[in-house]
């Protein structure tokens, strides 16, 4: 099962490793075991544990487990060698034609599948947000005393109002925009990547019995070349009669499995026709249906953010006129004073008595 995994099923090694006959692996075991016994491995005394002398480390036991892994691998890949070719068939150009198809496609669609569930959940978080924001919009409008008792609404509570109920209208939008996005988008991508999948299972399946039939066509030649030795020898007529008849079982087994591949050839070629043309058409319907919503819901949301912006105006607030002059005064203003002029009396009377010069004016 994890051989014909799809991501898996082009590791030959890997493959080769999983379908290893049981008799390998024995004697490979039987074999390191008998080596071991014979050349024991050095035991390493650098870490003692106390006074009884020197023992393993789990780090050694580790190593050793994984020499011996190794070396299982290293003898089943060398006794199975012969198969890691698969046996050619007539329909191989065909057939890989079509696993290069269906490996393109599920690169592809698994990418998008990835991002149409991301882009579906992008739309769910912007409709929770919008709603959250519809309902803070509206409440910027009041606000309450603090004993909860008396609500009072501010000078914007008519713009916040009809700012909620626009972002609440657009939420709802959004929420029909992501179940279509699920429906019309998600939903049939994943419905492709199924088909594809399909399709690579059939591949696998060919490949499988392919690999069936090459390990029985492999056994089939080593069997006629221990004939040819049995039939040489003087002792082997014994044997030679045992090996003609598992020879027998061999071929008989791999004419069914060629059978069955070159039904499943067959059936490949005829759907994969069939399968080309039902997924263009099934592409192409989907992402129609998907623009042609999206495009519809782009209109009304544009219609949406229209419908606020006559709200939206600036407030025309009255500025004060400039400042004018104070208008004149119903009083007149008082004469202008007149400088008078000395006379000559004035100097005779005072001229005496200011011993100094000063003058003295009377008005």
């Amino acid at each position: 099962r994890v051989g014909a995994h799809p991501e898996l099923a082009d590791a030959s090694s890997l493959n080769l490793f999983f379908t290893a006959d049981q008799a390998s692996m024995e004697l490979a075991k039987k074999q390191h075991e008998e080596a071991a016994i014979k050349s024991p491995e050095p035991i390493d005394t650098s870490a003692s544990t106390g006074p009884g002398g020197p023992e393993a480390t789990p780090a050694s036991t580790g190593a050793r487990i994984s020499t011996w892994m190794g070396k299982v691998a290293s003898t089943a890949r060398s006794k199975l060698g012969q198969v890691m070719e698969m046996e050619p068939t007539p329909d191989d150009a065909v057939i890989s034609d079509i696993q290069g198809y269906a490996y393109n496609l599920d690169k592809n669609l698994k990418i998008l599948a990835r991002d149409a569930a991301a882009l579906t959940q992008a739309y769910k978080v912007q409709v929770d947000k919008m709603d959250t924001m519809s309902v803070a919009l509206s409440d910027l409008g009041t606000y309450t005393l603090e004993d909860n008792a008396v609500t009072v609404r501010t000078s914007s509570y008519g713009l916040c109002t009809k700012l909620g109920q626009n972002w609440q209208s657009l939420s709802k939008l959004a929420s029909y925009q992501h179940a279509s996005c699920e429906t019309e988008l998600d939903e049939p991508i994943q419905e492709m990547t199924r088909d594809v999948m399909a399709l690579l299972k059939a591949l696998a399946q060919r490949r499988d019995i392919l690999f069936q039939y090459t390990r029985k066509a492999q056994a089939a030649k080593s069997k006629n070349v221990q004939m040819e030795k049995t039939r040489t020898s003087s002792s082997g007529n014994a044997k030679y009669g045992l090996y003609e008849s598992e020879l027998k079982i061999l071929k008989e087994e791999g004419t069914k499995l060629w059978e069955q591949v070159n039904d499943i050839s067959k059936r490949l070629q005829r759907d994969a026709d069939r399968f080309r043309t039902q997924f263009a058409e099934k592409l192409r319907s989907t992402m129609e249906a998907f623009h042609s919503v999206q495009f519809q819901y782009s209109e009304k949301y544009v219609k949406g953010w229209q419908d606020i912006l006559p709200h939206l105006a600036p407030l025309h607030v009255p500025t004060p006129s400039p400042s004018k002059p104070p208008p004149p005064s119903s009083v007149p203003p008082p004469p202008p004073s007149v400088t008078a002029i000395p006379s000559e009396e004035d100097d005779k009377t005072d001229g005496g008595d200011n011993a100094d010069g000063a003058v003295t004016i009377k008005i």
